[in-house]
């Protein structure tokens, strides 16, 4: 999810999802999802707009024999219609408790409100397929938990300062199906991440990031190797710092 600039500073190749605008009142009807349930469209909602105030919503498809390709996670200010997902051909699962409200937007900025919306989930998904398709398994976990930071910090303040803490709503299988791995090989990144100081989590749900340069540069592809433990000398030996 990261590129690295000609000048050799680490940027975003996903940037983290703008609060887009949206026109028009936003009347008090809210709708709660529990954990695991699916997104409840009503046909006359076929051209509403929801807004994700609290929780986390993954979009995801099945390939067959049970399998599930997670390809975006959306949190808080993200937005999410019915016409997006039949743009993707994919369904959607509240991965916590998610309160979504709907909006009500001016016909004459309906379409521009999907199209800003279907932009940014095309730029995610570009940046996404390429990290399935060319980085480490590592690469892959550190580019997830940068991800997540930006969506979910619990103070927004703080994402891009030391000891950002944030709730994963991911299980470590939402995680594998999300990245392209085995379960197994997600604990042991996070377990190397862990062990290597770069970040804690004391219980799985809450994931504190104590090293955000090195996990910039493991995301990055500057980072060790291999997928053991990660250290922060490491990373930086190899960017040559």
């Amino acid at each position: 999810m990261y590129n690295i600039s000609s000048a050799g500073n680490v940027s975003p190749a996903i940037a983290f999802p703008p609060v887009l605008p949206v026109r028009g009142k936003m009347p008090p009807r809210h709708s709660l999802l529990e954990p695991r349930a699916q997104l409840p469209f009503r046909a006359d909602q076929s051209q509403s707009v929801f807004r994700i105030t609290e929780g986390c919503i993954a979009l995801y498809r099945l390939i067959g024999e049970g399998r599930r390709q997670i390809f975006d996670i959306l949190g808080p200010e993200r937005l999410i219609s019915p016409v997006i997902m039949r743009q993707f051909q994919c369904a959607a699962v509240a991965l916590t408790y998610t309160r979504l409200e709907e909006s009500q937007i001016e016909p004459e900025d309906l379409q521009s409100t999907h199209d800003a919306q279907i932009q940014v989930m095309l730029q995610r998904s570009l940046s996404h397929a390429a990290l399935l398709g060319r980085k480490r398994a590592g690469e892959r976990v550190a580019s997830a938990l940068i991800d997540l930071s930006g969506q979910f910090a619990r103070s927004r303040q703080t994402v891009r300062r030391p000891h950002a803490t944030f709730t994963l709503y991911l299980t470590r299988n939402d995680l594998a199906d999300w990245l392209g791995l085995t379960l197994e090989t997600v604990s042991r990144c996070l377990n190397g991440l862990k062990r290597g100081g770069l970040i804690d989590f004391r219980s799985p749900e809450v994931i504190t990031i104590k090293d955000q340069d090195a996990l910039d540069l493991i995301a990055s592809g500057m980072g060790p190797a291999d997928d053991g433990p990660y250290s922060f000398s490491a990373a930086r030996k190899k960017q040559g710092a």
